[in-house]
């Protein structure tokens, strides 16, 4: 018994070898997939804050699956808000934890001014998530997706083919495509992002 117990231990340990010496290195790089296992999903985080768009330290907090855009107001590549415009090119990803409002009375803060408060969480920006469709519409698996006309949610890409200044080619954000079919009022679907 002691024999076939060390054979399958020494057959499981060459098996185990072998399987490593047919992964060769990509070369010099940021290697993805950094899971528990090598069939984890690769994905990318940042760490951002919120700022919400002309409102106050008193609106809600930004839910989990949240689509969200790097603002322009504050202009500094680390601040993120939300949207209600359909093709918003200034897409940044999908917040996958809820993030608070400023503390009160911080809204104008400035980044650095902005450290250590309840307004920083986490932006994914690549791979596997969930995204929250708007009230209107739905996707189909495979279609491509973009910012909705609510605050926050997912919507199908534009195409760009109307004269519509809300369909206009520079102001097109294609943020990934759908995973799977999503329908409409607020139905939350797997997603793949591509803000990188």
């Amino acid at each position: 018994m002691i024999k076939i117990i060390s054979l399958v231990l020494i057959f499981l340990l060459i098996g185990g070898i072998a399987f490593a010496a047919t992964i060769t290195s990509p070369g010099i790089g940021d290697i993805m997939g950094q899971g528990q296992f090598p069939s984890d999903p690769g994905r990318t985080f940042r760490l951002v804050r919120y700022v919400p768009t002309g409102g106050n330290d008193n609106i809600p907090s930004l839910t989990a699956d949240s689509a969200v855009i790097w603002s322009r107001v504050s202009d500094d590549g680390v601040t993120i808000t939300t949207t209600t415009q359909t093709t918003d090119s200034g897409f940044a990803g999908i917040v996958p934890n809820a993030i608070s409002t400023p503390d009160f009375g911080a809204l104008g803060a400035t980044v650095s001014a902005d450290i250590g408060r309840r307004n920083w969480g986490f932006l994914q920006t690549y791979g596997l998530s969930q995204g929250t469709m708007n009230t209107v519409g739905s996707v189909a698996a495979g279609d491509a997706i973009g910012c909705a006309g609510e605050a926050g949610r997912i919507g199908r890409f534009a195409t760009g083919t109307t004269a519509s200044a809300s369909d206009n080619s520079a102001t097109l954000g294609n943020m990934g495509f759908a995973l799977d079919a999503i329908a409409a009022s607020g139905t939350n679907g797997a997603i793949f992002l591509r803000c990188e």
